[in-house]
């Protein structure tokens, strides 16, 4: 994979989260999930972990974080 690839997977991952919270009426939990996907995804991968392994936890991360957007009030 690339690095560009990976930049763009990345980009996709924190901002899918904000997106949808800005719709739901909270973007500060996407902005907040999104960040916290970036910043496991390079400890991840600072320590070692495979690409794949970095991605799952972004989209782990992420998917947490459109669910929490999605029911919230």
């Amino acid at each position: 994979m690339t690095h560009n690839v990976f930049l763009v997977i990345c980009a996709t991952l924190i901002g899918v989260p904000f997106i949808v919270s800005c719709i739901k009426g909270n973007p500060i939990i996407g902005f907040t999930a999104g960040l916290v996907a970036f910043f496991a995804m390079g400890f991840a991968a600072g320590h070692g972990a495979s690409m794949l392994e970095v991605h799952i936890i972004g989209f782990a991360i992420c998917g947490l974080g459109v669910a929490w957007s999605l029911h919230g009030d």
